[in-house]
């Protein structure tokens, strides 16, 4: 595949990966636990507990994303997402509460 369709392809699920890690209690859980200097890989060999929608897409077009934290000062954690192949050109965040986890 073509790098320009890749790159497409990152942007136009960044949004979906997003939301689907970020109140997945599953994830939540595993990134609120990283050190300020880990990060995860989501890609086709670790798509477990994301919706079948979404992991038959990183399967299909092997998109791959990076997962870091940043603790902000008001107490949020911030969950920062990056196409692994584009970090600077594709990336987006969240903000989340540690203290919400739904076990």
């Amino acid at each position: 595949m073509k790098k320009r369709l890749r790159k497409k392809l990152h942007k136009k699920y960044l949004y979906d990966v997003i939301y689907e890690i970020s109140v997945s209690s599953y994830w939540r859980e595993k990134i609120i636990n990283l050190s300020p200097v880990e990060s995860l890989v989501l890609n086709k060999k670790t798509v477990d507990y994301v919706p079948t929608y979404l992991s038959n897409v990183i399967r299909k077009y092997s998109l791959s994303y990076m997962i870091s934290r940043l603790a902000h000062p008001n107490g949020q954690i911030i969950f920062i997402f990056m196409a692994e192949a584009f970090p600077d050109q594709v990336y987006g965040c969240s903000y989340n509460n540690p203290n919400v986890v739904e076990r």
